[in-house]
């Protein structure tokens, strides 16, 4: 049975060329057993098809809102999002995926049954060129797990369950409105998430993971977050950043230097490949390694 609370939440959809899949993604929002939400549309300057889809939803549901605007990259479209929510949490959803029928009804609960200011749950590939689900988290794998911020400090790099990516990416959580407040994500990076979710924790108190896969994750081409190379995504730029807020602030970030030590590998790596036009990156790369292993880092 569908429920209808008093809290409202606003899910941001960041949408561009998007017209295969477009109407999975927005129905699975619109079927929510939590129905008390606002489904924001951002367009983001798209040539196909996907504007007419965006109209005929905002025509048919008073809950949906769109937003069109002039092409640029999946940061300005979260900025663009927020400008425009009215709800009490937020809630991202890519416009290629799509999200289980409970998961706005688990993760609002389960943010108040603890208290917590953003709960997390974890996800499922599923690969479109050969329809196959990919599961690395089964059933009887399921834990809540309530975390401190620096507990959450301490394992934002876990191997284990995907945490990492959990972690990291924009979707698949809820958020309190207010964490968002003073954040705004980079318009001229493709790493949009990597280098600001973590921000987002550092705001908050508790912070509940449910180990259950409630968002669905589609492996495709045509995302432009998915379009990137891992160096792109994962950049060393981002892991600085990390560290020098975490050490001025006094916070340990030893966890941070294996991630950095790794990123640093990636980028020399992918340079050298790059050939002449790696060189700089190449160079930067190699002294910056070896800089960590003389002074024992």
């Amino acid at each position: 049975m569908r429920k209808s609370m008093g809290e409202k939440i606003s899910v941001i959809v960041p949408v561009y060329n998007q017209e295969v899949h477009l109407k999975q993604c927005i129905e699975s929002i619109l079927n929510q057993t939590y129905q008390n939400l606002e489904l924001i549309l951002v367009n983001d300057g798209s040539t196909d098809g996907t504007v007419q889809i965006l109209e005929n939803y905002r025509q048919s549901d008073s809950r949906v809102r769109v937003l069109n605007k002039v092409n640029g990259d999946l940061g300005s479209s979260r900025n663009a999002g927020l400008s425009m929510a009215t709800g009490d949490y937020i809630v991202f959803v890519d416009s290629d995926d799509w999200i289980d029928k409970q998961q706005l009804e688990i993760l609002h609960q389960k943010m108040n049954e603890y208290d917590a200011q953003v709960a997390i749950a974890n996800f499922m590939k599923f690969r479109q060129e050969d329809s196959t689900f990919l599961i690395h988290i089964k059933d009887n794998d399921y834990f809540e797990k309530l975390y401190s911020r620096d507990e959450w400090l301490q394992k934002g790099y876990a191997s284990e369950y995907n945490l990492t990516y959990c972690f990291t990416v924009a979707w698949g959580k809820m958020y309190r409105r207010e964490l968002l407040n003073n954040i705004f994500y980079p318009e001229d990076k493709p790493d949009e998430d990597d280098p600001t979710t973590w921000k987002i924790y550092l705001n908050a108190e508790k912070i509940i993971y449910i180990n259950k896969a409630l968002y669905y994750w589609r492996q495709t081409n045509s995302s432009k977050s998915k379009e990137m190379n891992v160096e792109d995504l994962l950049s060393v730029e981002a892991v600085e950043e990390r560290i020098a807020l975490k050490a001025a602030l006094g916070l340990d970030y030893s966890h941070e230097l294996s991630a950095y030590k790794w990123r640093l590998q990636l980028t020399r790596d992918n340079a050298l490949k790059a050939g002449s036009t790696g060189i700089y990156r190449y160079r930067n790369a190699v002294l910056k390694l070896k800089l960590l292993e003389k002074y024992g880092r």
